[in-house]
């Protein structure tokens, strides 16, 4: 090990650009890494803008910029969504009320990635659902009477169908995009004690590549994870919290199961 100046232990974007710095620079670089490439990376299908000067110092901005037809930005603010073109020019706005947050990724075994936005009316207590192209037309939506803030997607895979995963302050829901206009999730469920509140969720890879689960973080630390099915399958309470944050299934359909 002596025989290196530096040691980066794994071997995606970040550890891969760093040690490409590094070695450019002259230094002796091991990039160390578990798995095999090509592999599928859960949330890799948008590259947002800032990543650009990145790539121009790696020397690989054309080839990143060529590799899929014409390249589109994405940008968001609580006005609304709007898609731009490589040059800067605007293609398309999306605006449904007062937008809580919002993900790109693909939903469908097209490969094609698609908008999925979380929106909230001051008028009533529903939050809408929507999901778009990237020229902006609007393919889905589903309605849930509460707050929601935060949304994730589980991709496809060779096996499953894409999945969205959503939550508000107590509750977490999965929703399948070919039904979401239907207003039923394919499960539903809380967590308690209800002074707790949801902070973020995550699609995690937690078993090395075999299934993809739920991370999701709660205020006081307690994080937990479920597989597709709604199940909790680990939890993690901090020793100084107040109280362990639990799970509870409201409803599950049985198809599709995972």
């Amino acid at each position: 090990m002596s025989d290196f100046d530096a040691i980066i232990i794994g071997g995606g974007p970040a550890g891969s650009s760093a040690a490409i710095h590094l070695a450019g620079r002259g230094a002796r670089v091991l990039l160390a890494e578990q798995k095999r490439f090509p592999r599928e990376k859960l949330c890799g299908e948008f590259i947002s803008p800032e990543c650009l000067e990145h790539f121009a110092r790696l020397g690989v901005l054309e080839r990143m910029t060529q590799a899929d037809g014409a390249q589109k930005v994405v940008v968001g603010s609580a006005r609304g969504i709007t898609i731009f073109d490589d040059s800067g020019k605007s293609l398309a706005t999306i605006a449904d009320g007062t937008l809580r947050a919002f993900v790109i990724g693909n939903l469908f075994k097209t490969r094609k990635p698609h908008i999925v936005s979380l929106w909230s009316d001051k008028r009533s207590a529903m939050s809408r659902l929507a999901i778009h192209d990237l020229n902006g037309s609007a393919v889905s939506t589903y309605e849930q009477r509460e707050a929601l803030h935060c949304v994730a997607i589980g991709q496809p895979t060779a096996r499953h169908s894409g999945k969205i995963v959503i939550a508000g302050a107590h509750t977490i829901a999965l929703i399948e995009p070919r039904t979401a206009a239907s207003g039923k999730p394919r499960w539903q469920g809380s967590i308690m004690p209800r002074g707790a509140t949801i902070e973020r969720i995550a699609i995690v890879d937690s078993d090395d590549g075999k299934a993809r689960d739920i991370s999701v973080s709660t205020t006081g630390g307690n994080t937990f994870v479920l597989d597709f099915n709604g199940k909790v399958v680990a939890h993690r309470t901090p020793r100084r919290a107040a109280e362990k944050v639990e799970f509870a299934l409201a409803g599950v359909t049985s198809r599709d199961r995972e």
